[in-house]
């Protein structure tokens, strides 16, 4: 294992426990993680864990947002990352907690450069999802937010651009308006229809995300979406999934741990 990437990690791990945020695996070159149980899982296990599969080779670690940690994921649709990120760091001040250099922006956004990721420390949680004042995704309850030295599925690498460093303050995303849109107006990733539906409580996002996390479904990018069910053999994707609303296949509402493999069986 190349020296210099047990060095990034490492020091990657240590800044984020110095201020309490869990830091946990991820499928190398991919997003998601297979951490069971990370919405919760307590800090000090997350990064014993993640220390102990570093020292193994290269991996992929991301960090989890909430606790009065957000991220910001300039995404380009609409919003060139670049010049909206310089214009909003003298507002955020000691806030901030750093940016990260993300992936190649996708070609449906019509620019070229990279996206960006804004760590901040936060005053109150605006739950998950799109933001069209930003083109992309607002966290700020349990989400996991890929860190360098991570290798994107583009084959690029995470590096930090700012930071990072300990925040001396907190920000109010609502004094500027950065929230997720309610309703949620993000395209689905496969579909490219759009959720009109109104968000739920961040509770229930993080409870539902839990859920499906439990069952072997991960969030992605978008606040919904259609993936390959987990309960059948799937060949076209065919669970659809709105995290941000936390309704699953056709507007069912969130359902007890117990039932959302019945239910969703029920539905095929």
């Amino acid at each position: 294992m190349a020296p210099s990437f047990l060095a990034d990690v490492s020091s990657t791990l240590a800044f984020f426990e110095s201020i309490g945020v869990a830091v946990v695996l991820q499928r190398r070159g991919r997003k998601g993680s297979y951490v069971e149980g990370w919405p919760t899982l307590p800090v000090e296990a997350a990064l014993s864990v993640t220390r102990e599969e570093a020292s193994l080779g290269p991996i992929n670690v991301a960090g989890r947002t909430g606790d009065g940690r957000a991220v910001l994921d300039y995404d380009g649709k609409g919003i060139e990352p670049k010049a909206a990120v310089e214009d909003l760091l003298p507002q955020i001040g000691g806030a901030l907690i750093g940016v990260v250099e993300t992936g190649k922006l996708r070609p449906e956004t019509g620019k070229i450069g990279r996206g960006l990721q804004v760590w901040v420390a936060v005053t109150e949680e605006v739950g998950n999802g799109y933001c069209s004042a930003i083109g992309g995704e607002v966290f700020s309850v349990p989400h996991l937010a890929t860190l360098p030295p991570s290798r994107h599925p583009d084959g690029s690498t995470y590096r930090w651009v700012v930071g990072p460093r300990v925040p001396s303050g907190t920000f109010d995303l609502r004094a500027l308006g950065l929230v997720p849109d309610k309703p949620a107006k993000e395209s689905s990733r496969r579909t490219g229809t759009q959720s009109r539906k109104e968000a739920a409580p961040a509770e229930r996002q993080v409870e539902f995300e839990r859920l499906f996390t439990t069952a072997g479904v991960l969030r992605g990018r978008n606040a919904s979406e259609k993936v390959n069910c987990v309960w059948h053999d799937d060949r076209h994707a065919s669970l659809s999934i709105d995290w941000s609303a936390a309704i699953f296949n056709g507007n069912y509402p969130m359902i007890p741990e117990t039932k959302v493999q019945s239910k969703a069986m029920r539905t095929h």
